[in-house]
């Protein structure tokens, strides 16, 4: 996609190597994070290589988390 809008003719913008890794641990607001990582996953349909693509949840929080990103 990069590669396309360079090539473009049009000015462009590119990214980083993006893939974002996120770690969730017990001190996580979990209402707020699952919030976030839906709506960024879901923003200009998972075209921007700037989401999280990756997360490591601490165990403690893990079924809070899983089951508000379920009701979402």
């Amino acid at each position: 996609m990069v590669k396309a809008a360079y090539s473009s003719g049009t000015p462009a913008y590119g990214a980083g190597v993006g893939n974002a890794n996120v770690i969730i641990n017990k001190t996580a607001d979990v209402e707020e994070t699952a919030d976030s990582l839906i709506n960024s996953k879901n923003f200009d349909q998972f075209s921007g290589c700037s989401s999280e693509n990756y997360i490591i949840v601490q165990q403690s929080v893990f079924d809070a988390l899983m089951a508000r990103m379920i009701d979402l």
